[in-house]
Order: structure tokens, then C-alpha cells, then sequence
């Protein structure tokens, strides 16, 4: 018995141990800034990071997010500090509930346009909950704002969205049937939800991104002609790399260095287009695909160079 009692302790402490070391490294390799392209599957989820500063933006559309949270950010940071919903398709949303159930957000940007979907109401009553629970703070995107939630990490709004109802869709008197309701009454019929993507130029240190949602060809032409637009380091291909996306139109103006297509494998859209992937040849822009390379990242410390590295 005393022999079993000595080698159990033996083992558990070997146990902690290594899982110490390991936090340990976790911790000491972490880079200061960070943007991480997730591997989600079919669908949408980028964190950016500047050390216990993060930013989620879109969540994919299960629960694989947090396992990309879970390598990227340190274990005991349980907060976010901003959460960015570019529309309410649920392979950029359903991620996002599961985010919920396990950290903080202190701010959610979202367009005011919810789905009428059981798992939006799911979504809905989380975001409601951590606005009670945690004072969550709603904002909506307001056309050509900007704003630096670092003095690393800033942000610009591109995207012209409309408001589609003159009171806040978390509002708590509020249920899904009542905004049911209201969209029926107030949305017309030929709404394009991609179009209403909020769409941002994130700028981290010296590098640009572009992180485009799931913007058609009509909203990419509207981008271009609002002349917010600018040559970017890196482009989020705009719906997955959808042949109703990606003009060469738009991608001239941004003529990002590298091109990041979140998309899943063997998916049943033909995402990315040949189409698109051609535009982006042609303009010269290097293609990574998470259903090829897994998660795409671009780190950097503090004054020294930029690291892109993909995890397959």
C-alpha cells in the first residue's frame, strides 16, 4: 500500500508539473500583438490581441472558437474587451453564444439586424444575460468612425450601414416575436444581409487589415466609391471567397500583400470561388486558406518585425 501511495504521488506531481511548465511557456511565448485567423470550418472568427487586450470578431459557427481562444490568449484572462458581430448569419454568430457562456464582454458592436432563428434567440439571451450580469455595453456601427482600443490596436468603420430599428434589438422589453414583428413591419423585401456586413480597416502597430464580413459585389462597389478605402496588408476575403465577392474593382484599391480565406473543407458553397482566387492572382495577393493551412496568424513583440505562421 505504501508503494502505490508513493508512485500515485509520484505521477500526480509529475501531472502538475508538466502542466505548470506548460502554462509557464504558454506565458512566456505568448506575443505581445497578435492577429489570428481561426480554423472554424465554413464560417468566420478573428481574434486580434494586444496582450490581455483581445478583440473576437465574428465566432464561426460552433464552438471550435474557443479552442482558438484557448491557445492564443492566456488561460486566466476571461475577459474581452470587444466582441464585433458583422452580421447575424449563424456561421459568424452560433461561436459566438458559446464565447458567452465563458468569458466576459465588456462591449458587443453589432448591426441592428438580428435573424429570426432559434439559435439567435439562443445568442440573444446570452448578450442579454451578460447585460444584466456583467454591464455589457451595445453599440452599432456608425458609418466612418474610428477609434483605438490601444495604443497598438486601432479600428475604422467602411461599411455604410442602415439603422433598421429606432430602438436597440437587446433592448429588454424586447422578445424574438416582438422583433419578429417589428422586422416584417420595417425591412424591405429585397434586403441583402451580406451588404450590411459591418466592415473595418484594423490597424495593428505598422500593418493594416481589412476585415470585410460577408460584403457582395454592391457593397464592395459602394466601399470603393466612399473612398475609405486604401492599400492594405492583408485582406479577410470578403463571404468566404463567394463569386458574388471580391471585384477586381475592390481589390485593386486594397492590393493586399496577403489574402486570408476563411472557409471550410470540401464545404458545399464551392468556396473559394475559381473565380476570386484568380482576381486575387491577379493582383499578385499571396492566398492562404484555413481549410488547407488551418489557423493563420500574423504575431509580432513589440519593436521587432511581424511573424506569419499557419498551424498545418
Amino acid at each position: 500500500m505504501f508503494i502505490f501511495v508513493k508512485k500515485k504521488s509520484f505521477w500526480l506531481g509529475l501531472i502538475w508539473l508538466i502542466g505548470l511548465c506548460r502554462l509557464f511557456y504558454h506565458f512566456y511565448y505568448l506575443p505581445d500583438l497578435q492577429v489570428v485567423f481561426c480554423d472554424v470550418g465554413q464560417g468566420d472568427a478573428i481574434l486580434v490581441a494586444d496582450n490581455s487586450v483581445q478583440i473576437l470578431i465574428d465566432g464561426g459557427p460552433d464552438n471550435k472558437v474557443l479552442q482558438c481562444l484557448k491557445d492564443n490568449v492566456l488561460p486566466w484572462d476571461k475577459r474581452i474587451e470587444l466582441m464585433v458581430l458583422t452580421h447575424a448569419d449563424s456561421d459568424h454568430f452560433v461561436g459566438l453564444t458559446s464565447v458567452l457562456d465563458n468569458y466576459i464582454v465588456e462591449n458587443l458592436l453589432v448591426v441592428n439586424l438580428p435573424k429570426i432563428s432559434k439559435d439567435f434567440d439562443v445568442f440573444y439571451q446570452k448578450v442579454k444575460k451578460q447585460i444584466v450580469d456583467h454591464d455589457l455595453k451595445i453599440h452599432f456601427p456608425v458609418f466612418a468612425e474610428n477609434g483605438c482600443i490601444t495604443d497598438y490596436v486601432c479600428w475604422q468603420i467602411v461599411s455604410e450601414n442602415n439603422i433598421f430599428l429606432s430602438g436597440n434589438i437587446f433592448d429588454e422589453n424586447y422578445d424574438l416575436d416582438q422583433l419578429s414583428d417589428l422586422l416584417n413591419k420595417s425591412l424591405y423585401n429585397n434586403l441583402n444581409y451580406n451588404n450590411e456586413s459591418i466592415v473595418l480597416n484594423l490597424t495593428v502597430d505598422d500593418k493594416m487589415f481589412s476585415l470585410a464580413g460577408d460584403v457582395e459585389a454592391k457593397g464592395e462597389l459602394a466601399m470603393v466609391n466612399n473612398g475609405l478605402l486604401t492599400k492594405v496588408d492583408v485582406l479577410k476575403v470578403p463571404h468566404h471567397g463567394s463569386k458574388s465577392s471580391s471585384t477586381l474593382d475592390f481589390l485593386q484599391v486594397l492590393q493586399p500583400e496577403y489574402s486570408i480565406v476563411s472557409v471550410g473543407s470540401k464545404n458545399s458553397f464551392g468556396h473559394p470561388h475559381k473565380m476570386v482566387l484568380d482576381n486575387l492572382e491577379f493582383i499578385n495577393s499571396k492566398i492562404f486558406r484555413t481549410d488547407i493551412s488551418g489557423e493563420i496568424k500574423f504575431t509580432k513583440n513589440y519593436n521587432t518585425d511581424w511573424k506569419f505562421s499557419t498551424k498545418k
